[in-house]
């Protein structure tokens, strides 16, 4: 009884070890330094505090309508990350491993959104860019992980704002009317219930 307790936590962590997953290499091949006034930071050294990167894809997106649906985020990161430490450049490596994410349908586009902040909150403006080569679109994971490589180029990416492409164009939306409306309609509620108990 007591080797079945010990050896099934091992073979819990070897099963993890083993699980299907899938490797996605983004990066830019070209930065954004060029594009943008000011361009993205780098933030210091470190990891994580350069402008926000979010890899990603759209619910309902097709190659031929890639920006369709809502924004699924997968794995975040930060220009200048993982040593490049460039402002407007990065490449990021992030390993998905089955049943951790909200997994896409196979052939759905990647994409990877860009921030002018090191948060969303932080952030006034954004974009998002997909490769249109057919490199970038999700597969199965499997064992051996396979790899997905996503790179924005000036010539082979579309852009949610395609006529600023490669610039934070898209401005951030700020809470509606519509949402304070909910809130206030909860908060009345909440309130009545009291005042009847």
């Amino acid at each position: 009884m007591k080797t079945t307790l010990l050896i099934l936590p091992f073979l819990l962590l070897l099963a993890q070890a083993h699980a299907a997953s899938v490797t996605v290499q983004w990066s830019t091949s070209i930065g954004f330094a060029g594009f943008g006034t000011p361009s993205l930071d780098a933030g210091s050294s470190a990891d994580g505090d350069g402008a926000l990167l979010e890899l990603g894809y759209f619910s309902a997106g097709t190659s031929s309508s890639p920006f369709s649906g809502t924004w699924v985020v997968l794995a975040t990161g930060s220009i200048g990350d993982q040593g490049v430490n460039l402002a407007g450049q990065f490449a990021i490596t992030t390993i998905l491993t089955e049943g951790s994410f909200a997994q896409p349908l196979v052939g759905t586009p990647l994409g990877i959104r860009f921030y002018n902040g090191t948060s969303v909150a932080a952030s006034t403006f954004y974009n998002t860019g997909v490769n249109t080569d057919g490199s970038g679109l999700w597969v199965a994971p499997t064992d051996p992980s396979p790899i997905i490589q996503l790179t924005l180029t000036k010539e082979g990416s579309e852009f949610e704002n395609q006529a600023d492409a490669f610039r934070t164009a898209i401005p951030i939306p700020e809470v509606g009317t519509s949402f304070m409306t909910m809130i206030s309609f909860a908060v009345l509620l909440l309130r009545r219930g009291r005042e009847r108990g």
